[in-house]
């Protein structure tokens, strides 16, 4: 995912990088070697590009819950009008999207620059705990319990595999 940048005040911008070719249809410009999906893509499907064109709702609905977890998916609420990737999956079908807020630390990044082990998969864990929530029949409250057993760890012990970097930028948008 690519957020929109906030100077250009388009929070539609945001991206998906699926694996989409360049020459797939949509509203954002190819990078490279391939087309990634836009929030304007799912808001306007095809329409802006040919007279026959489809809305995104028909094109790419949404199912009850999404979890888009992924650098700035929810960094469309930080414009005064959110169309971002998060407001286009309610508009498309979703009752409950949940995103993140800012740009998420990876394994990876915790190994190579925290020094933690390589055993520990802190993004990985918290994308399971995110899929948990959306089966359990209350996602909101699930989610919420964990990211509070997170910060009772942090708390605890400070260990950088639950800072709240990740947990904390975890947010549930409910229509």
């Amino acid at each position: 995912m690519s957020g929109a940048p906030v100077e250009g005040g388009q929070s539609e911008d945001g991206t998906l990088h699926l694996c989409c070719g360049p020459g797939t249809d949509g509203l954002a410009e190819p990078i490279r070697t391939h087309r990634p999906l836009s929030a304007k893509d799912l808001l306007l499907g095809t329409l802006p590009l040919r007279a026959d064109g489809e809305p995104g709702a028909r094109i790419w609905p949404a199912p009850p819950r999404v979890a888009l977890i992924g650098c700035e998916s929810g960094g469309d609420l930080r414009f005064a009008e959110s169309f971002g990737l998060a407001t286009a999956m309610i508009h498309n079908g979703a009752e409950l999207v949940t995103a993140t807020r800012w740009v998420l630390p990876t394994s990876f990044a915790f190994h190579r620059l925290a020094g933690l082990a390589e055993s520990v998969h802190p993004l990985s864990e918290a994308i399971i705990a995110v899929d948990a929530a959306h089966e359990h029949r209350d996602p909101v409250h699930r989610l919420g319990r964990w990211q509070r057993e997170q910060l009772d760890h942090w708390r605890a012990g400070g260990r950088i595999e639950h800072s709240p970097l990740l947990w904390a930028a975890m947010t549930c948008i409910v229509v």
